[in-house]
């Protein structure tokens, strides 16, 4: 019984959660004119320029092929193992996934 009544309440809760997402669209779609009208914050407008020009960088520099070939080559190396290890055998289709994702799925 206490199975049925925690779907009951889940498919309710889902259902007044579908309500308020339209509920919310509609009320946004009917005063577009007022919502444009409010002004942004010149701080919150100067932090936001910065925050995406700090993500843009930060995605850039972090990218592995900026990486040094010689930093990458330990990198990949550590995560191959050593060679006298047992595991299962290397999916060739992950072979462009993260390094770490690498090592977890092999050990």
């Amino acid at each position: 019984m206490g199975a049925v009544s925690s779907a009951l309440a889940a498919g309710v809760i889902f259902y007044f959660m579908i309500i308020a997402a339209a509920n919310i669209k509609i009320v946004l779609d009917n005063n577009v004119d007022e919502i444009n009208e409010i002004e942004i914050d010149e701080e919150v407008k100067r932090l936001d320029i910065l925050a995406e020009k700090w993500r843009i960088t930060y995605q850039e520099e972090t990218h592995w092929s900026r990486a040094p070939t010689r930093m990458r080559a330990v990198l990949t190396s550590c995560v191959r193992g050593p060679p006298h290890t047992k595991r299962a055998p290397l999916d060739q289709t992950k072979l462009f996934s993260p390094p770490m994702t690498l090592f977890l799925q092999n050990y």
